[in-house]
């Protein structure tokens, strides 16, 4: 596979970073970082970004099972000491290997999904490239699912008698006309719900953009007021 396409390399950042690349692709992309200083500040620039999207995961406390399980296993080496118990090495294996399973076991509880993973990410940055916010969404396969969720990562300044304006890019160089998802509030997070037709297009944009619009949005169909935010989406499934 050839690493010099940006876009690719983007793509595998951000999906490494989330932790969806196959073991395989981890290995070789984890062996890539080890030479390549671009793409470890690319990893890092997406590190930065959607640390605040773990802000959003509310804590999950395992079921006592997994607890009681813990502690027969750790109560179940100590019944039988050995030669290879007496050595210091192995105990400190035995804590760590205690310690993944807590993580583990906290891990597959937070993946019971309460709905469809997330498929695609938009980071929109503001003019010096700082990310304000993010846009994120499962695949459109039903109707319960046409909807996107918006977080807040920095509070743009929104002048009065003004509404942020949320805007479908269909293509990075801007021929085709942008599309509106409707206003969205100036919350640290919310749901914008879409159209039927919205919905099937969201996945063939290549971005997201916010615009400043008059109360209410724009009356025109199309962004009359200056674009604060933008930026392209990014498939992580």
């Amino acid at each position: 596979m050839r690493y010099d396409n940006p876009q690719l390399r983007d793509e595998l950042a951000t999906r490494f970073v989330l932790g969806t690349l196959t073991r395989r692709a981890r290995q070789r992309f984890a062996r890539l970082l080890k030479y390549d200083v671009a793409l470890r500040r690319n990893v890092s620039r997406w590190e930065t970004w959607l640390a605040p999207l773990a802000d959003a995961v509310p804590a999950v406390a395992p079921p006592q099972r997994v607890w009681r399980n813990i502690e027969t296993r750790i109560a179940g080496g100590r019944n039988r000491p050995g030669f290879w118990a007496s050595m210091a090495l192995w105990r400190g294996l035995a804590a760590v290997s205690a310690a993944c399973v807590i993580v583990l076991a906290t891990l597959l509880v937070l993946r019971q999904p309460v709905e469809p993973p997330l498929s695609t990410i938009a980071v929109l940055a503001d003019s010096k490239a700082q990310p304000a916010m993010v846009v994120a969404w499962s695949p459109q396969v039903s109707p319960t699912q046409r909807f996107v969720k918006v977080k807040m990562l920095a509070q743009p300044a929104l002048p009065p008698g003004k509404s942020f304006e949320l805007w479908m890019l269909p293509d990075a160089a801007g021929k085709q006309a942008p599309v509106s998802l409707g206003v969205v509030a100036a919350t640290a997070a919310q749901t914008v719900r879409l159209t039927e037709a919205a919905s099937k297009m969201l996945p063939k944009i290549w971005g997201m953009a916010i615009s400043v619009e008059p109360e209410g949005g724009s009356t025109t169909g199309q962004p009359t007021g200056p674009v604060i935010l933008s930026g392209p989406c990014v498939k992580v499934i």
